[in-house]
């Protein structure tokens, strides 16, 4: 059976690779191509946590091994539409390296307040979901991709 949460989560993911794509493909300048990538690294993995937080609330709560908190949970998923909405409006305008590096920063930040929360919540109430560790490395590697392109541009 199709599970709408499992595809965001690989799609989540997946936006990474594409964004190194085409920050190299379409980036003329290291500068360009941390931009790029910002934005797909914004967009795809804070926008889809937004629309799975918003629209597919139960079986998230289920994959991550949260009890589910409607109210809660659908904040953080706006906050994340929020942001997933601002890193397009930032490189449309060309507010430029900072306003774009601030927006990963606050990505970053993020996710590892989640990812230190998922883990907490793994060792205090033994909720061995995979997600959570998972959302850790895979936040770390982030991290290092970003680290690497500001490494460029700098």
């Amino acid at each position: 059976m199709f599970n709408v949460n499992k595809f965001l989560e690989l799609m989540r993911w997946f936006g990474l690779p594409l964004g190194i794509f085409f920050a190299f493909f379409w980036g003329n300048n290291p500068a360009e191509q941390f931009n790029i990538f910002a934005v797909f690294a914004v967009v795809f993995i804070a926008g889809l946590t937004g629309i799975e937080s918003l629209f597919f609330e139960k079986e998230a709560s289920k994959l991550s091994g949260h009890v589910e908190s409607k109210i809660y949970q659908r904040q953080s998923g706006i906050n994340n539409i929020a942001l997933a909405i601002t890193a397009p409006i930032v490189y449309m305008f060309g507010w430029g390296l900072y306003a774009e590096a601030a927006l990963v920063t606050v990505l970053i930040i993020s996710l590892s307040l989640y990812s230190l929360n998922h883990l907490y919540t793994g060792m205090k109430e033994y909720n061995n979901s995979s997600k959570g560790f998972m959302g850790s490395i895979l936040t770390l590697i982030l991290f290092v991709i970003v680290v690497c392109f500001l490494l460029r541009v700098f």
